[in-house]
């Protein structure tokens, strides 16, 4: 499976070489298997290789072990990489890189882990706490599958709360600018899926009251923004 993600052999080895080389390989497996981007997989071994490192370094020999260097990893990890911080946004991006890939190659590798329960709240939990049971319940989504909501509503909501607007007063220049913002990060199907996801969510909230006028035709389709 790294075959797919490196193109150098060198580097496929000096991975497999590692002493956490089998899980990740199996880790890296699954994340194929949910079809992970190829930038993800790569930044994900990439971390897991540091994590190695450091475990070892710490005196780690065994597998069971692992969970207790997961913390102090991603401090070190935080200190290293987290300079450029501006933020409480910026510095929980710097430990998902670090925190996330780890957890997950555990709950593949060790039999029992379960990662810690530490998630964040739905977005708009509080402007617009039916929405996802919305999705659920009436659109007939798994729970499994609202990751692109998720994924799209959370930097909205940041977005709208460092410019300090209400979801009841969201105008279509609020909604350009965030797309705008959002095609920095995101390529041409990111993009489609973000405003799909956006486009939904805005039917709702018009159809909930919580936003008077009809906005979501401030979200265009098919166009790629740059």
């Amino acid at each position: 499976m790294l075959e797919h993600h490196f193109r150098s052999f060198k580097a496929i080895d000096r991975i497999k070489a590692l002493w956490l080389g089998p899980q990740i390989e199996r880790y890296v497996q699954s994340l194929d298997e949910q079809h992970t981007s190829n930038a993800t997989v790569r930044q994900h071994v990439r971390a897991l290789a540091h994590f190695n490192n450091f475990a070892i370094a710490r005196g780690a020999t065994q597998l069971q072990e692992l969970p207790d260097h997961v913390d102090p990893f991603v401090e070190r990890w935080k200190a290293e990489h987290g300079g450029w911080c501006k933020n409480a946004q910026d510095r929980a991006a710097v430990v998902a890189h670090s925190r996330i890939p780890v957890e997950r190659m555990l709950c593949v590798a060790l039999s029992g882990y379960t990662r810690p329960s530490n998630k964040p709240a739905m977005p708009f939990s509080v402007s617009a706490p039916g929405f996802f049971t919305f999705l659920v319940e009436e659109r007939g989504l798994l729970r499994t599958t609202l990751h692109n909501y998720i994924y799209t509503l959370r930097p909205f909501e940041s977005y709208l709360a460092q410019a300090g607007i209400a979801l009841a007063g969201l105008t279509p220049a609020c909604i350009t600018d965030f797309l705008s913002e959002r095609a920095k990060n995101l390529h041409k199907s990111g993009m489609l899926n973000s405003a799909g996801a956006l486009r939904v969510f805005l039917r709702y909230l018009h159809r909930e009251g919580i936003v008077v006028t009809d906005l979501v035709r401030s979200v265009p389709r098919g166009r790629s923004y740059r």
